[in-house]
């Protein structure tokens, strides 16, 4: 599959893959960065803050700033949902969280 360069209207199976075997998981993330890059310098400020609101996965073990590493995807885009509806979801659904494990307080 020959990757076109990523553009602010393209769908999100043009941007991350139909599927994940369609670029490699650091090739999705770039994309994702192009398109964040692409809409930042449109002054699209408020598309990159709602597409990258990922609040639902603080604490999660595969939580990445605005990337599911479980899923390589980015946390609110969920392969169903966002990709048939455009509807915000969670990459993984929620099946796939897993909480960090407390971290130890350090006493001085």
């Amino acid at each position: 599959m020959t990757l076109q360069p990523v553009q602010l209207d393209n769908s999100w199976e043009q941007i991350l893959g139909k599927n994940r075997g369609d670029m490699t998981d650091s090739q999705r993330r770039d994309r994702w960065n192009d398109w964040k890059k692409i809409a930042k310098s449109e002054n699209l400020d408020e598309w990159i803050d709602f597409w990258t609101d990922s609040q639902e996965c603080v604490g999660c073990k595969h939580h990445d700033n605005d990337w599911c590493q479980l899923c390589q995807l980015p946390c609110t885009v969920n392969p169903v949902l966002t990709y048939k509806h455009n509807m915000m979801g969670m990459a993984c659904a929620g099946l796939g969280r897993e909480s960090e494990p407390p971290k130890q307080l350090t006493l001085w």
